[in-house]
């Protein structure tokens, strides 16, 4: 990562702003659907809990225990799936691994603007795990719900 580039500049005062501000960093109630997901190389962890009706994410939440990366993507990933249908979301976790593989010069995909600050981990492999915890969680609570 490139510290003087103004993506990298949107990265850390992205991560930081949430870090420092955790949106929807709870366990809500009545949660139709729960999930999981842990990096066992560095430790942390994402529970993801999704209320799920008619077809709808009515409420995501999410409790994380790992880096400010890790607690950012989940604190994103949680708004950006509150309020929308199942059928959007079920590839999101895909779409956005994907997203994160392409060369740094490839453009972000536009369906993902609100996750385009991630797009500097592209040059970083061993981060990229931190931001797709919470993803790689929304699938196993989109399952279960």
């Amino acid at each position: 990562m490139n510290g003087d580039a103004p993506d990298a500049d949107l990265f850390r005062l992205t991560v930081s702003e949430y870090a420092r501000h955790p949106a929807n960093g709870r366990v809500h109630e009545g949660a139709t659907g729960r999930a999981t997901a842990t990096n066992a190389s560095c430790g942390d962890s994402v529970v993801l809990h999704v209320t799920v009706a008619h077809a709808v994410v009515t409420q995501a939440s999410y409790d994380a225990r790992g880096c400010a990366i890790c607690s950012a993507a989940a604190a994103m990933l949680c708004e950006h799936a509150a309020g929308r249908r199942l059928t959007e979301l079920e590839s999101l976790p895909e779409r956005f691994a994907t997203a994160l593989q392409q060369a740094q010069s490839a453009p972000w995909p536009t369906e993902l603007a609100a996750f385009a600050a991630f797009g500097v981990l592209r040059d970083n492999p061993a981060r990229r795990r931190c931001a797709m915890l919470a993803f790689e969680a929304l699938s196993g609570a989109l399952e279960s719900s």
